[in-house]
């Protein structure tokens, strides 16, 4: 496997037109209801690795706030089994092996959010799907 901060997802160029983008939507992200009190740097990382990644944001964010109120550094003790981390709430017992195969740090902030969007863009939203009810509203 390749180095997992590339989430041997396909390169897709950075070009202009993607920060022109992110420049037009991050005010509609930064003052939009849950997350107005997030970091706008959060709100644009966050918006910068799905449009990267093909993802649309305002799905990504919204199962990040769901999961974690936009917390980056969450730690979810809940879980059956493991431990969830990070903004996305990755559970340590399903995918700490394979973050650690791609070079990941389960316990580490960006790690876990470029995890995140690798599930989403690969098994879509079913990883979620517990708190489907919280993120899908917040994206209609």
């Amino acid at each position: 496997m390749k180095n997992a901060r590339n989430c041997d997802l396909p390169q897709i160029s950075l070009s202009l037109a993607p920060f022109l983008v992110i420049a037009l939507l991050l005010p509609f992200y930064a003052n939009a209801a849950p997350w107005k009190d997030t970091s706008p740097f959060v709100i644009s990382y966050i918006t910068i690795l799905a449009i990267k990644h093909e993802i649309d944001p305002a799905l990504a964010l919204s199962i990040i706030w769901c999961e974690s109120k936009m917390k980056m550094g969450a730690i979810g003790t809940l879980a059956k089994v493991g431990k969830d981390y990070g903004g996305f709430q990755i559970n340590s017992y399903w995918h700490r092996e394979t973050m650690e195969k791609m070079g990941l740090d389960i316990e580490r902030s960006e790690d876990s959010l470029i995890y995140g969007v690798y599930l989403l863009k690969m098994q879509g939203e079913k990883p979620w799907r517990a708190s489907r009810r919280c993120w899908q509203a917040g994206t209609t």
